[in-house]
């Protein structure tokens, strides 16, 4: 590179270019030539990775309730719920940029936030049959195919930077929340233990997103950057889990 601006001196330097219109012009069109240089503006398909926030929070939760067992006994249990905030987020994309219109993406997050809960269950006679005081782990996984479309883009053949939006179709794994119905549905006897099949089994949920982003990608250069905002809206819930909510991502890519 730094040849070629010694080569580009030397020449402005020439009888051609010593009018100061001419030497403008040919700035201007090498310039243009290095911004739109063939392979900078598109590439035919590239992975990254991205990293934000979910935007939402549980809020806290005590409750005291009574779990009535299949053979007719029952216990009182009380239930201390600190509030989740908003989990962290992360994933991994791939993405195939070969089509004239629309690209395509499929992409991985994950999102966990920690939460502390107290748990006490009680016989009707008023004895201590459980107790717990320890931290749980919300967490989802989803699973996202999406269809993307530039909105926007400048310079209009380089797309240097580009506003784009899109949608699809995704599958979720949502793990319960700890609440009263959680409890309620899942013990069932003072030696109840939960089938973690079947927790899995609730927790699966398909829906649908929408998302919008501004991307950046300098010419020349096999990496992009970019900012999106993703609305994702699934099945609800048993458990109090978020069923519509948004996320804010800061995300990395690599052209190909």
């Amino acid at each position: 590179m730094e040849f070629f601006w010694i080569m580009l001196s030397i020449s402005l330097q020439a009888p051609y270019f010593q009018e100061e219109a001419m030497r403008k012009q040919f700035v201007l069109v090498v310039l243009s030539l290095l911004f739109v240089a063939p392979g900078s503006a598109f590439a035919l398909f590239g992975f990254g990775a991205h990293g934000g926030l979910d935007m939402y929070s549980v809020d806290a939760d005590s409750e005291g309730f009574t779990l009535a067992y299949t053979m007719g006994d029952s216990a009182t249990a009380t239930l201390v719920r600190e509030e989740i905030g908003q989990p962290i987020a992360f994933g991994g994309h791939f993405y195939v940029d070969a089509l004239p219109v629309i690209d395509l993406e499929l992409s991985v997050d994950v999102a966990v936030q920690k939460y502390h809960i107290t748990y006490e269950r009680k016989t009707l006679a008023g004895l201590l049959d459980d107790q717990k005081s320890e931290d749980a782990t919300f967490g989802r996984i989803g699973v996202y195919a999406t269809i993307r479309r530039d909105l926007f883009a400048f310079p209009p053949i380089a797309h240097t930077v580009s506003l784009y939006a899109g949608g699809g179709v995704g599958m979720h794994l949502v793990t319960p929340i700890m609440c009263e119905a959680f409890l309620v549905d899942n013990i069932k006897s003072p030696e109840d233990r939960l089938d973690v099949d079947d927790i899995i089994e609730k927790a699966t949920r398909m829906g649908g997103h929408a998302l919008v982003g501004v991307r950046i990608k300098p010419p020349m250069i096999p990496i992009a950057l970019g900012v999106e905002t993703k609305y994702t809206m699934m099945s609800e819930g048993d458990y109090e889990e978020p069923n519509v909510f948004p996320s804010v991502y800061g995300k990395l890519s690599f052209d190909f």
